[in-house]
């Protein structure tokens, strides 16, 4: 296995190697074992000798001195001295008994005694004094000392190289310590201890120590540093020993020294070297699960520099690393499982064996595939052994896919399990036995997994659906076999998943179907089988699933209150138990949305928050279970799409917010896990919608951004799964929403005729599934609202009403629905304003009047959804006005009443929020206007002041809010108009005399806004208006000469725009009233509208207004 953290091959070939093989090399080797007073220990003499090997291949000359006095000790150091002097490099190896006394590390000799500590350091030989010795021959040192003991002074039998107890010193005297005291850097010195500086070091159990054992495995390694060698003994040891030794390295030497010749690193000791730079944190969650898991340590580490996890926090580092282990364990089950008759086959599975448990991951499937192609040549050209040997190498792939999971490489162990299946495919209908059978599921089963994982439904299907054909042959065999007869179930279940996902959801209904007949038939025959019970539960929420996919709302409401009594049974007999407690969750979630589509708001509000307790609770309590987190992500969803609903948008974000750390940790831990990346979709677009609803549009481009990028990346990945497909869509019509409210009618019309083609594309292939006909209507909407801003009434007439006869059959096919009655409301109300537009009411009011009945439908079946009163008071406005523009005044009132009672509603619901006060002002302002048209301008003065107070009690909200400010100028104007018609001139110049007021303050705050400036003049020619009526001609000819001059302004700033022309017309003819000598106004406005009518931009109901100001003028009014 090549470690991606390393990056490359390590090759540690320098130029100096080559001048190291011409070094002279010495190397005194001793090794004490045959104690005269201590314990005796069993390897010393063999470590020496298996180690004297190594080194005379390194061309070392080597002395070893056998069970040495200290007499004979001392005089072995200096023949060593005389013999090796002018060396270059010069080694010491000790095994055998060593102590730390007083700080100081003595070696012990054969006579060393231990009566007491001041008797043994007079008997032993000081480490200072055969570390000199050495460092007097050669400039560069080696110490190697095997001698750190378990506690050798504890008395009695020691596993370890240890001694017996200083019977002979007094209470007070403090005892040797175990094992060797820490070693301070010596220049030219490099030493390595069999353990860390007061730990000790085990004997082993075989021929040698296993300090001694790692030095014969790596000491001669090629091509690496001496430095790099003795890290890999390092980390051997600790490996093996499962963290409970750990040597201890300390280098004096000024330069490179390098042993071997060329060579490249073994993928072991890649892992061992990379195994040095971990941190201790990260080493005791490894440490930690090995222990509690009894499993070896170096496939951990293996697998976690394999997939990067040090980077990754610990929750999500927990949640992989079990995964490397659970597959670990089941690679050691199938291959006790799998005996196969073959010595080659097994030793090659034992060998692969021994290197998956020191973490050479590439090695065990090399040697893995080699075993297969024994059994695959044996099995084509012995007839006799077909089938065992068939099933042997389909059993081999099955380790090698194990071994790839434990790596946490998914694409080989996809392959290997295409291999597996295909074998055991061969073979189904020869009689294979019911073991074999059973690993042919699993290895489907596991197939289809990992394809989903990788994003393939297709071949997820292909996997499933084999499965199941196979499962449903063994119960048509035996009906009556209770495994097969779940094997079944739980295929048809998983088989009915990937068809959901494809958007097969009639064929998806069946497979749920056929598990729930087969989980019922279950139940009936062992009714107190908690499994079995499961079992059904698991059925019926599947098949609530897909009746809510197929808009049978009221189905799947019944299914998942079934499955939810039988999940509280279930955790009715284990309270703690925590799958239990999953689905109870998982339940009520499946509740909530069935309850939504319904219109039952109340109802999916209290399934989402007990769903959301019980989610909350479970990851308190397992904190790093990956599927208990995910799942509480989806709660926070559901309740952030509540807070949506009642416009509480900083509490939405902040739930979404919640989700979205979860959902980033997952996808981290495993970024090619495709789902987990839909995931991470749904929640930046749901962060998108949010952040439009606050106006932070930059934020919310951003997020939708994000989410369309995953999107299109899995949407191009599977074209067959409509899941994915759908989610495109999604963030298509999310990015026309953000371009059209950003005026980019181009990008906007792109995205949403995107979306339309995919509508269309999965219409075509599920006509049934009504959902996607409602997707196909929003896109035909907003094609049209798009066209229609683009000045292309005739292209958005043609889309508006697709979507209208799309969404009115949805309706009719579906009443029940409420989403399929609004959105043909909205559509009428769509269709209705482009008639408006046009100036044709009378198409457009009968449209509107179907809306309003279709909001009042809904409203009546929620009397407490805001949302939907929301839009019944917009419709009954839109209605009174065109009713107005009809001349039916009367129906116009009564509608305009209507929608004052509605708005009155939401403010019951809601008294602070201030959306809901303001639907009340423009509600009155309808109500005033129809009072106007009846002329009971009296009443309309009334509905104006209470506009003004509505109004004025939205700025006592935010005073600084310029389109409050706006509204409340149009309040006053409206009331001093209404003031004037019933006479009250005073109140009406104050009323006129307010909004200016307000409205210069508008322009202050904003002067380029041509909408305040045009109002400002309006109230400027208003005032003069109500002053002319007092007869103060003289004041209210300055306020119409400002006035008039705002409107040259704007008509000289927008010479384009028809209405500023208009207005300036209108502002030359209110300044004409107040002269006695108007001739050069009317001349001036007659002039601006024959020049209009001249180049056609003159719109036609102002035609008549020519022939008037002739007439005035005394000129011909016909010519």
């Amino acid at each position: 296995m090549l470690f991606r953290r390393l990056g490359l091959v390590l090759i540690f070939w320098l130029g100096v190697a080559n001048a190291s093989l011409a070094e002279r090399r010495v190397a005194l080797l001793i090794a004490a074992e045959d104690y005269d007073q201590l314990r005796p220990l069993s390897n010393p003499a063999n470590d020496a000798r298996a180690l004297e090997e190594v080194l005379k291949g390194l061309d070392f000359d080597v002395f070893t001195e056998t069970n040495r006095d200290l007499k004979r000790t001392r005089r072995a150091l200096d023949d060593f001295k005389e013999d090796a002097k002018g060396a270059d490099v010069a080694l010491l190896f000790f095994a055998g008994h060593g102590v730390a006394i007083d700080g100081v590390n003595y070696l012990l000799p054969t006579d060393a005694d231990a009566a007491s500590s001041d008797q043994l350091k007079a008997t032993s030989l000081p480490l200072s004094e055969a570390q000199e010795a050495v460092r007097s021959v050669a400039p560069v040192a080696i110490v190697l000392l095997d001698a750190c003991r378990n506690d050798p002074f504890s008395g009695g039998v020691s596993e370890g190289r240890g001694a017996t107890a200083l019977e002979d010193d007094p209470p007070t005297r403090s005892l040797p310590s175990p094992g060797m005291g820490r070693i301070g850097r010596a220049d030219g010195v490099l030493f390595a201890f069999s353990a860390a500086p007061g730990e000790t070091a085990s004997d082993g159990d075989g021929q040698n120590s296993p300090f001694t054992a790692a030095l014969v495995r790596h000491f001669a390694t090629p091509g690496v540093e001496l430095r790099t060698a003795l890290t890999l003994v390092q980390q051997d040891v600790y490996d093996r020993s499962r963290g409970k030794q750990l040597p201890y390295i300390e280098s004096g030497l000024p330069e490179l020294v390098f042993i071997s010749g060329q060579g490249v690193l073994p993928e072991r000791d890649q892992l061992l070297i990379a195994m040095a730079d971990l941190t201790p944190d990260i080493r005791a969650e490894v440490e930690t699960l090995a222990a509690e898991r009894n499993l070896p340590l170096a496939p951990l580490y293996a697998a976690l520099l394999s997939a990067d996890l040090e980077r990754q926090t610990p929750e999500e580092r927990a949640g992989m690393l079990m995964e490397a282990a659970q597959s670990y364990e089941n690679f050691q089950t199938e291959l006790q499982r799998f005996q196969s008759d073959d010595p080659r086959v097994a030793d090659l599975r034992s060998q692969a064996e021994e290197q998956l448990t020191l973490g050479a991951f590439d090695a065990a499937r090399a040697l893995l595939t080699d075993a297969a192609e024994i059994d695959a040549t044996a099995r084509t050209s012995i007839k006799a052994t077909y089938l065992s040997r068939t099933l042997s190498e389909a059993a081999t792939h099955l380790l090698n896919a194990n071994a790839a999971r434990t790596d946490l490489r998914y694409d080989l162990a996809i392959s290997d399990l295409r291999k597996a299946t295909a074998l055991y495919a061969e073979v189904a209908d020869q009689g294979i036995d019911r073991e074999a059978q059973f690993s042919y599921v699993t290895a489907l089963t596991s197939l289809g997994e990992l394809q989903l994982v990788a994003g393939n439904t297709e071949a997820a299907y292909q996997a499933y659906s084999t499965r199941a054909a196979f499962a449903q042959n063994r119960v048509e065999a035996n009906t009556t076999d209770v495994e097969w007869v779940r094997e079944l179930i739980w295929s048809m279940n998983d088989l009915g998943s990937v068809l959901q996902q494809q958007g097969y959801l009639k064929e998806a209904e069946t497979a749920y179907s056929t598990a729930l007949e087969f989980s019922q038939w279950q139940a009936d025959q062992r009714p107190d089988d908690t499994d079995l019970m499961r079992d059904r539960q698991v059925a019926v929420n599947r098949v609530g699933s897909i009746r809510l996919a197929r808009s049978d709302h009221a189905g799947s409401l019944e299914a998942h209150t079934e499955a939810l009594a039988i999940a509280e049974a279930l955790l009715a007999t284990d309270p703690q138990n925590v799958t239990y407690r999953m689905d109870i969750s998982f339940t009520q979630e499946r509740i909530g949305d069935a309850r939504l589509a319904m219109g039952d708001k109340a109802g999916a509000k209290v399934a989402f928050e007990t769903a959301l307790q019980v989610g909350e609770a479970l990851v308190a309590e397992y904190p790093g279970d990956q599927t208990i987190r995910r799942n509480l992500s989806v709660s926070y969803e559901r309740i952030g799409d509540m807070l949506v609903s009642d416009s509480d948008y900083p509490a939405a974000l902040d739930t979404f917010g919640k989700a979205l750390a979860i959902r980033e940790e997952l996808a981290a831990l495993d970024p090619d896990n495709k789902p987990r990346q839909r995931d991470l979709a749904i929640n930046f677009d749901r962060i998108g919608d949010v952040q439009r609803f606050l106006g932070d549009m930059d934020s919310a481009l951003l997020a939708h951004q994000a989410a369309m990028t995953i999107r299109e990346k899995l949407a191009a990945l599977d074209p067959t799964n409509m899941v994915w497909q759908q989610d495109l869509l999604v963030s298509l019509d999310r990015m026309g929403d953000i371009h059209f409210g950003e005026n980019d009618f181009v990008a906007a019309l792109e995205a949403q005729e995107r979306a339309r083609a995919i509508s269309e594309a999965m219409v075509a292939l599920n006509p049934e599934d009504l959902s996607r006909q409602a997707d196909l209507g929003t896109a035909l909407k907003k094609i049209g609202d798009i066209r229609a801003a683009m000045g292309d009434p005739a292209g958005a007439r043609e889309a508006l009403q697709a979507a209208l006869d799309l969404r009115q059959s949805l309706a009719a096919a579906a009443p029940s629905v409420p989403v399929y009655v609004r959105d043909a409301a909205y559509s009428m109300t769509a269709l209705a304003e482009l008639d408006l537009a046009e100036g044709n009411p009378a198409a457009a009011e009968p449209l509107i009047a179907d809306a309003v009945a279709g909001h009042a439908q809904l409203a009546g079946a929620a009397p407490e959804d805001a949302f939907t009163l929301r839009d019944l008071s917009i419709a009954q406005n839109l209605h009174a006005s065109a009713l107005m523009q009809l001349a039916r005044n009367s129906e116009a009132l009564t509608v305009a009443l209507a929608s004052l009672d509605t708005a009155d509603r939401l403010i019951q619901l809601d008294p602070d929020l201030p959306e809901y006060q303001h639907d009340r002002l423009v509600t009155l302002n309808r109500l005033g206007d129809a009072q106007v048209a009846m002329g009971d301008n009296r009443a309309a003065v009334d509905s104006f002041k209470a506009m003004v107070a509505q109004g004025n009690l939205l700025l006592d909200i935010d005073p600084y809010s310029q389109p409050w400010a706006n509204d409340l100028g149009l309040a006053l104007e409206r009331l001093g108009n209404a003031q004037t018609a019933t006479g009250d001139v005073a109140a009406a110049l104050k009323s006129h005399q307010d909004a200016l007021a307000l409205r210069d303050w508008l322009v202050n705050q904003d002067s380029v806004n041509p909408v305040w400036y045009r109002n400002l003049a309006l109230s400027q020619a208003s005032v003069a208006s109500a002053l002319a009526d007092r007869s103060d001609f003289e004041t209210a000819l300055v306020h119409q000469d400002e006035s008039l001059r705002i409107m040259r302004d704007l008509a000289a700033a927008y010479p384009d725009d028809p209405w500023y022309k208009i207005d300036l017309v209108r502002a030359l003819d209110q300044r004409a009233v107040l002269l006695q000598d108007p001739t050069a106004e009317n001349q001036e406005a007659l002039a601006i509208l024959e020049e209009m009518q001249a180049a056609g931009t003159l719109p036609p109901s102002y035609e008549e207004w020519i022939p008037s100001f002739r007439k005035t003028l005394g000129l011909p009014t016909k010519f």
